[in-house]
């Protein structure tokens, strides 16, 4: 359960890649692809927060410019208040003992040479936490918490299945007991049967060890399964933040309307609200004027391709970012 207190506050985050003629030759840039732009929100200590929406909106270059996998261009990331932004590099190291990152492929992560408890030691190696024996038993233990066994010690990668292998980068995240877990599409690789034991074992693990999750996802299913908040992306912008119940039973946003219109659903009795986007998909290297989702909006009116459109509280913890709803 969240106690309200911000963990993680992003304030106007932007991440641009540059766009050069002539093969990216110094001095001839002509563009940039604006992949996260001017993203603020917030993720309060013990929730989890969701972020969703299509392919190529920006949400994985979020979660990985959060971290500073990607440096951002401008902008700022708070955690407990301190900009990670300005850290240095030794005080970056140190901060990703609090802050870890589960990936979408989890195999691609791991080093096919070296055995899972190895793997899983290193980090606490690299930070010099313990003796050999010491970080032998907290491996141990750790893989008997995320349901494998201590046997699988002395195994490797390539002997072990696709929800095996998450749950030894759940684990990895965990060794070295962070406070945030940025879980980028964890589980969109996984059969359905195993995505329910990952998500039902990330929701017991957060119990466990209090930890705050920035869960990212195009999967609105598994979205609203794990989250207590989510933020809806489109083209680098936020478009849509609510608790998960108002988003899908006061959905405001015509885009998060779009979202869920598009979503299958296995009972067709129920009633399901007609709402088709437009196909022609802009480029993040030359959005839209005014709000970058007008071009497919059924709704658009001409200020929406004139004026950016603020995110705004529209209900009680709703926001919006559309020039048409009210407060």
């Amino acid at each position: 359960m969240t106690n309200g207190e911000p963990l993680l506050e992003i304030q106007h985050l932007k991440k641009y890649f540059p766009i050069y003629d002539n093969g990216g030759l110094p001095g001839r840039k002509k563009g940039d692809v604006k992949a996260v732009d001017d993203v603020s929100f917030a993720v309060n200590k013990g929730e989890t927060v969701g972020i969703v929406g299509e392919s190529g909106c920006g949400k994985s270059t979020l979660g990985k410019t959060i971290l500073r996998l990607i440096e951002p261009t401008d902008g700022k990331v708070l955690f407990h208040g301190k900009d990670i932004v300005q850290l240095s590099p030794e005080e970056m190291r140190q901060l990703r003992n609090s802050v870890q990152m589960v990936f979408q492929d989890p195999y691609a992560s791991l080093n096919p040479r070296m055995t899972i408890g190895r793997t899983l030691e290193e980090p606490l190696l690299i930070h010099q936490i313990g003796n050999a024996q010491s970080r032998r038993q907290a491996v141990e233990n750790l893989l008997e918490e995320v349901g494998l066994d201590n046997r699988h010690y002395s195994s490797y990668p390539h002997e072990f299945s696709g929800g095996q292998w998450q749950r030894i980068a759940i684990a990895r995240a965990l060794i070295n007991k962070p406070e945030l877990i940025i879980a980028d599409e964890a589980v969109s690789a996984l059969d359905v049967s195993v995505q329910a034991q990952i998500l039902n074992l990330m929701q017991d693990l957060q119990k466990r060890y209090q930890l705050t999750y920035l869960f990212i996802s195009h999967d609105l299913s598994v979205i609203r399964y794990i989250s207590d908040r989510i933020v809806v992306m489109y083209l680098g912008k936020v478009m849509e933040v609510a608790e998960t119940e108002e988003l899908f039973t006061h959905t405001l946003h015509p885009y998060t309307q779009g979202l869920l219109a598009a979503s299958p659903r296995l009972d067709r009795r129920r009633e399901k609200k007609k709402m088709f986007l437009g196909m022609d998909i802009p480029s993040a290297s030359n959005p839209p004027s005014g709000c970058v989702f007008h071009t497919r909006c059924p709704y658009a009116k001409p200020i929406c391709s004139e004026k950016i459109p603020e995110l705004r509280e529209v209900g009680k913890n709703h926001f919006a970012a559309c020039h048409l709803i009210q407060p």
